[in-house]
């Protein structure tokens, strides 16, 4: 086991891709709602980062990966533990297409 800081709410509880159910890292949440900002939809969004539709719109609404933190953590991670975040493949897809636009 080795330990990991996580970054945890109010409560206690971790959030973002600490949390333990997280897809997306932070970068890619940003990225999802710079890009909305900038014009591009939902299905686009979803289609690139393989999330649902769902999914993209409460992220850019800011009903879900909203929170800050208010403080860190350690906790204890195994050493066989997989962390569930996506790899950013997505991101460096969108970004080559990015550059390839311009």
């Amino acid at each position: 086991m080795f330990l990991k800081t996580v970054a945890v709410n109010d409560r206690g509880l971790r959030i973002g891709e600490s949390h333990h159910m997280a897809r997306l890292t932070n970068r890619e949440v940003e990225l999802i709602r710079d890009l909305h900002d900038e014009g591009m939809g939902y299905e686009a969004l979803a289609e690139k980062f393989e999330i649902s539709r769902w999914t993209v719109g409460r992220i850019c609404r800011f009903e879900c990966r909203a929170q800050l933190p208010t403080r860190y953590k350690k906790v204890h991670v195994p050493k066989n533990f997989r962390c569930r975040v996506m790899r950013s493949e997505s991101f460096n897809v969108l970004r080559a297409s990015d550059n390839n636009a311009v």
